[in-house]
């Protein structure tokens, strides 16, 4: 045994060594050898599989660093690598349970914090992204890299002197930094001053064009500016380029872009081209036989007699303002219309609920769940889960009246919501189908809805969003309340005081003057809601009915 030891032990300074030397291969096969003898050794599992990541095996490595956890379930590094590994492979669930397990271990390590606010971002969670980053500046103030991923949060979110504060620690940590030049240009154009903006990013495309970032800030500007002629020949030379340095998302991002100039100058056939290389790019795929058959158990599960006779939490509060809808439907335009009456703060898309839902259903990966999983929901559970979210509004915004929550999703799991808060109010946003889905296939959402990509399972998705909703408004007894996008639009006054009725709120002017609210909007919408209603995007199909048929026959439209 003592020998076998010995063995094991020059095997892995071995490895060690040819790993320092980056004599990868050499390395892998000696890990190997390691693992293979000891099946048990989760820091050999561990370094076997940062190997596997050198030599970009990303699937192999991800499997050694489970490995190594499920031995070594304490071990910081494996977590932290292993959501290095799920982060590269779009797995960022999996990424953001892995970096959390390794902070929860090791809580002074900067770095881990960083890359959990980057796979937040990437989910769309962006405070939590945002707490991230500033714990890790906490642990060290000097992290430009820190600095650099919280201002671009923050300039997202319209939280442009926050921004700005970074921007210029940034500079000081790093004279002449492009990053910061960039970020001051950013918050000039979210301020709205885009000829500034514009002839600041004229002058560095001039000294650093060929730079990505450089390029693809100048042609927004040049969009923004009506110089889309100017903006298009740019990213249509970076195209023509064949740039290999380009990964999927920079291509992928690059063509949505291309999009939106052809889309402003009224060249639909083009626009559309763009639109569909940028989405066939996206390599995420969608099981939609799962989410069909997750929205099957939905509607046999909660059905009548069980909404009827099911426990509900003892919480009576009526704080919860919940707007669903498919996504693109209009639920950023009244969040704002609400947030912007005294009585109401708006949190934007929180992600509590799913979280919520996940911890109650035990839903499998062929999406069933057993009905037991909610039948069992015991009262002092309900009522947990209930303060718990009340508890999550109360640190938002300790004296609102309302708190909305416009996770459009939502609209999945609101049989689990009329359980926990019986005294909540739903407002459903809806618009023309075709115009929805129109809209979700033009959008970038990284991959945080992967059926936008193809225009069949849009289709599929908004036929099942359909029946799910056509259900809960037949077995759910909190109230819901329908707002059509083009009703809005054409009435914006009419259907505003539908909704601070429905809310049992007085009126206020300033829900029409919408447009003049400051919050933070961390949407894609958070341009639009900056302006008055406009109709112009009513309609918008027909422009391209010579392309979508796929999606029209599945919609069933004639």
């Amino acid at each position: 045994m003592a020998k076998n030891n010995f063995l094991t032990r020059a095997r892995k300074q071995q490895a060690q060594a040819l790993f320092n030397e980056q004599r990868w291969e050499e390395a892998k096969t000696l890990y190997q050898q390691v693992c293979r003898k000891d099946p048990h050794d989760g820091e050999a599992w561990t370094m076997l599989g940062v190997v596997m990541g050198r030599t970009g095996r990303m699937d192999e490595a991800a499997a050694c660093f489970r490995k190594a956890v499920s031995i070594l379930p304490d071990f910081a590094d494996a977590h932290y690598n292993l959501g290095k590994a799920c982060k590269v492979l779009g797995l960022y669930d999996e990424a953001v349970s892995a970096y959390e397990s390794a902070v929860r271990l090791r809580q002074n390590w900067a770095e881990a914090w960083i890359n959990l606010g980057h796979v937040y971002s990437y989910q769309g969670r962006m405070f939590d992204a945002i707490e991230s980053y500033r714990r890790a500046l906490t642990l060290n103030p000097d992290l430009a890299a820190a600095y650099k991923s919280l201002s671009g949060l923050l300039i997202a979110l319209g939280r442009l002197d926050e921004a700005a504060v970074c921007m210029r620690k940034l500079a000081q940590l790093i004279p002449g930094s492009l990053d910061a030049t960039l970020g001051e240009i950013k918050i000039l154009q979210r301020r709205g001053d885009t000829d500034q903006a514009y002839a600041m990013a004229r002058d560095l495309f001039e000294t650093h064009h060929g730079i990505l970032e450089v390029d693809f800030l100048y042609a927004t500007l040049c969009g923004q500016t009506g110089r889309q002629v100017e903006a298009i020949d740019l990213l249509e030379r970076r195209l023509a380029t064949g740039d290999r340095a380009l990964d999927h998302q920079q291509l992928s991002m690059i063509h949505y872009h291309l999009g939106d100039q052809y889309d402003a100058i009224r060249d639909y056939h083009r626009a559309f081209e763009h639109y569909k290389s940028a989405n066939q790019i996206k390599s995420h795929r969608f099981d939609m036989q799962s989410f069909k058959r997750y929205v099957d158990c939905l509607i046999e599960h909660f059905n009548p007699d069980f909404m009827r006779t099911a426990t509900k939490a003892p919480l009576l509060s009526d704080r919860p303002l919940f707007i669903v809808g498919m996504m693109r439907s209009g639920t950023t335009l009244v969040e704002q219309i609400l947030a912007s009456h005294p009585d109401v703060c708006g949190a934007g898309e929180l992600h509590d609920i799913n979280t919520i839902v996940l911890e109650i259903l035990d839903t499998k990966e062929d999406g069933q769940f057993s009905a037991d999983s909610v039948i069992n929901l015991c009262q002092d559970r309900c009522n947990a889960l209930s303060k718990r979210y009340l508890d999550r509004l109360t640190q938002i915004s300790p004296d609102a009246r309302y708190v909305t929550d416009k996770m459009p999703q939502n609209f999945l799991h609101l049989g689990i919501i009329a359980f926990l808060f019986p005294r909540a109010r739903i407002i459903h946003c809806i618009r023309e189908p075709l115009d929805t889905c129109v809209s979700c296939y033009f959008q970038n959402f990284g991959t945080a809805h992967p059926y936008t990509h193809s225009l069949e399972q849009l289709g599929q998705y908004y036929r099942e969003y359909h029946r799910l909703m056509h259900h809960w408004q037949k077995v759910i007894d909190i109230p819901i309340l329908d707002i059509g996008y083009e009703e809005l639009v054409s009435d914006q006054e009419g259907i505003t005081r539908k909704l601070l009725e429905f809310c049992d709120l007085e009126w206020n002017d300033q829900c029409l003057r919408f447009y003049e609210n400051k919050r933070a909007v961390a949407t894609l919408s958070h341009e639009q809601v900056r302006k008055p209603v406009y109709a112009h995007s009513i309609g918008r199909w027909k422009h391209y009915d010579a392309f979508i048929t796929p999606l029209i026959d599945v919609l069933g439209i004639q």
